[in-house]
């Protein structure tokens, strides 16, 4: 093995002899920020920096790797301006322009690292010198990531793919010297152009590349080729200046499918290894999560090693269309993987396109599966909403009609709910792929679907979360043309409509608490366990525990409540008619709420004789259950705006008035109400006892007269005329031998 290294050190250093590298442009180094040529994460090693810096990462894909399939590697078509570049080649395979906020966007959900593969070949002149203008618009889209406080690492992407009938990378041995002058050239002049960014830039060497016979399959002699090239290009960009001996590299293996062969690499041309970094590629067809992160590799030549390599699964997600994409679950175990596992970072691909792959839409900026996102970054991720617009009955006329992005199946797509009488025939929503084409009556792959139906009514649902990817939908034969991602123009014939809103999930909140319900459903109220309790109201209405109501919009209902709670004991009353008062104190604020949703509020003392007391614990029993042979009294409180004030106290009285003598003994209880009234609704609310002990207000008057008497304070601020009424009632009460006196008062 040391002799295979020593012979492939020779034979680099004599390669670079034989390769014509065309003079190379470096941008100025005071023009760069402070952010773009940091080099403080230059003391970490390559396990360690993966780990603290890269973990979450994500691709910017179909982007700069747009290239022309086919076509020479070295034709380029000839530009003035980056803008110009930016309107045709960032958006040959359909995605929008990156821009600042889309960076931004990236970013705000956490994402540590943006991988950003770029195909060069279709840049290079006959020199094979690449576009300058294609330079700095890459370098832009670098500046836009590292200013924003993220790691950007860029490649050579597509120059090995196997889709391409001319490709400029082949790795096997009839196309070794043809490779390596072609990554020298690109990596000459990409690493001189960025030679005094700092370490937040990373260099890949290559994606999939395989050898001649197209297999992604390795196996020792792929492995040794690949290996070669990576260390052509670590050669390459350690042997140029500025930051690029101490710039973190990333190196693949056979195809990208594999882990790079550690122990080929060459120490001559190495060097410090702890700046190398490993990759390889991860994407899951079947239910088994597992298989890619049994990575013996990080163990094996990984911890405890001084120049231990970090590994990146730098493009990782489901392969084809998948409910566990739709619903998070993927994301969530990659996330859960990656957080377990030290030195292990992933980069999700996102291609802006594929309704398996994305996450964030680049022209919109908003979530595209926002539960694979949240589940991914770990952040919580809300989906993007459209307000949808007032479609009348569909005709022969073409219609636009937006729509608004719900959970209809718990995965956050947009839907257009299409209505009709008669099942519908011949419908199909295309994409610019005819083979993403699908119809009503062919595979429902939820693009478009039978959504409901009862005996008359077939409801149908297009998904519309990427419709700035189709070109054409039909509906009975007629051309339908789709403007834009937010608006669908179409015509159809026949007694079809749109039905807007059709069963999309509502929010009831109550309280500050969701649920979710399906449009047009009946909601029940749920009892409330308080006896304050009033009821619940959407600011018009009240509605009891147990009520049912028709939802068909997002609705909030706050709870209404009526507190009252007895004074405890009771006092005498000695203005103008004499007798025994009770306190019930209450929240005036409440009572004013409850009012201004125009209910009535009736407030007031039920007063009753002792022998209405029942029950073990004690219980007083309300109006409904007192024995009719048993007196009791009811007294509201006239006023309705102003309520009884006396020291620290607020809220209602209630006094039995005229009581007899031979009564003077007997007990009487007070207990608090409040009904309120509105429309059918009515409810009654009693007031609690102090200390829940219902004998602290049970009081006859002759008892309080005593007690008054007995505080020679009190009963000393009487006047004559008072004292009189009070020796009277306290002697009656001394001398009496039977205390319950007559059942009547």
């Amino acid at each position: 093995m040391k002799k295979f290294k020593v012979l492939l050190s020779v034979i680099l250093s004599l390669a670079i002899t034989f390769v014509l590298i065309p003079t190379a442009i470096s941008v100025s180094a005071d023009t760069l920020s402070a952010k773009l040529t940091d080099m403080s994460d230059a003391s970490l090693g390559s396990l360690d920096f993966v780990q603290q810096k890269l973990k979450i990462g994500y691709n910017i894909g179909n982007q700069f790797d747009g290239c022309k399939r086919g076509e020479n590697y070295t034709i380029q078509t000839n530009f003035n301006s980056v803008e110009e570049h930016m309107d045709y080649w960032e958006t040959l395979w359909t995605n929008a322009p990156i821009t600042e906020q889309y960076v931004q966007t990236i970013h705000s959900y956490g994402i540590q690292l943006v991988r950003v593969p770029v195909t060069w070949y279709n840049h290079l002149d006959g020199n094979g010198v690449i576009d300058p203008n294609f330079l700095a618009r890459v370098k832009r889209v670098v500046d836009m990531i590292i200013e924003n406080d993220m790691y950007c690492m860029i490649n050579v992407h597509h120059e090995g793919a196997t889709s391409y009938s001319q490709r400029p990378l082949i790795f096997d041995e009839e196309h070794k010297a043809s490779s390596e002058a072609y990554l020298r050239n690109v990596w000459t002049q990409i690493g001189t152009y960025f030679q005094d960014y700092g370490t937040h830039l990373i260099f890949e060497a290559f994606n999939e590349v395989s050898d001649s016979s197209k297999s992604m399959t390795g196996n020792d002699a792929r492995q040794e080729q690949t290996v070669y090239q990576d260390n052509v290009f670590i050669d390459t960009v350690r042997h140029l200046g500025g930051n690029n001996p101490q710039r973190f590299l990333v190196c693949p293996g056979y195809a990208g499918l594999s882990i790079v062969k550690y122990d080929l690499l060459n120490d001559e041309v190495v060097g410090d290894r702890s700046k190398l970094i490993a990759t390889k590629h991860e994407y899951f067809s079947g239910t088994n999560y597992d298989s890619w992160y049994d990575i013996t590799w990080l163990n094996n030549h990984q911890y405890g090693k001084e120049d231990a390599m970090g590994l990146i699964i730098d493009e990782i997600g489901p392969s084809g269309h998948r409910p566990d994409y739709d619903n998070g679950a993927l994301a969530a175990d990659i996330r859960t993987k990656v957080d377990n596992k030290n030195g292990l970072a992933t980069c999700w691909w996102d291609n802006g396109q594929a309704p398996e792959y994305s996450l964030i839409d680049r022209a919109t900026c908003t979530p595209t599966n926002y539960k694979s996102l949240a589940a991914y970054t770990g952040h919580t991720v809300t989906p993007a909403t459209v307000n949808v617009s007032d479609i009348d009955t569909i005709d022969t006329k073409a219609y636009t009609a937006k729509f608004r992005t719900q959970d209809v199946s718990a995965n956050g797509r947009e839907y257009v709910i299409i209505k009709s009488e008669n099942p519908i025939t011949g419908f199909t929503a295309r994409g610019t792929n005819a083979a993403n084409g699908y119809s009503i009556n062919g595979v429902n792959d939820g693009w478009v679907s039978w959504y409901e139906s009862d005996d008359d009514i077939t409801y149908y649902r297009l998904d519309t979360r990427y419709i700035n990817t189709f070109s054409y939908a039909k509906w009975k034969g007629s051309q339908a043309i789709i403007p834009g991602s937010n608006s669908l123009t179409y015509y159809v014939s026949g007694n079809y409509e749109i039905a807007n809103n059709l069963a999309l999930p509502c929010t009831v909140t109550i309280d500050g608490t969701p649920t979710q319900v399906s449009q047009g459903s009946n909601f029940t109220f749920p009892n409330v366990n308080n006896s304050h309790f009033v009821a619940y109201t959407d600011g018009t209405n009240l509605y009891k525990g147990g009520d049912k109501v028709t939802i068909n919009e997002d609705v909030t209902f706050t709870s209404l409540y009526a507190d009252a709670q007895m004074v405890s004991g009771a006092s005498m009353r000695l203005n103008e008619k004499t007798g025994i008062r009770f306190y019930t104190s209450i929240d005036s604020d409440q009572i004013t709420a409850l009012r201004n949703l125009g209910a009535s509020v009736e407030l007031g003392t039920i007063i009753a004789h002792e022998k209405n007391l029942k029950g073990n614990p004690l219980t007083f029993a309300t109006p409904s259950t007192i024995d009719e042979k048993l007196a009791y009294v009811t007294v509201p409180f006239t006023s309705q705006n102003t309520y009884y004030t006396e020291g620290t106290f607020t809220g209602v009285v209630g006094s039995i008035v005229n009581v007899k003598d031979k009564n003077a003994a007997a007990r009487f209880i007070g207990r608090g109400y409040i009904t309120i009234t509105k429309g059918t609704f009515t409810k009654t609310i009693y007031a609690d006892y102090a200390n829940d002990d219902i004998l602290n207000n049970t009081r006859s008057i002759g008892l309080i007269a005593q007690s008054i008497r007995q505080d020679t304070d009190l009963y000393a601020s009487y006047s004559s005329a008072y004292k009189n009424v009070i020796d009277h009632y306290a002697d009656l009460y001394l001398g009496v031998t039977d205390p319950s006196g007559d059942d009547k008062f």
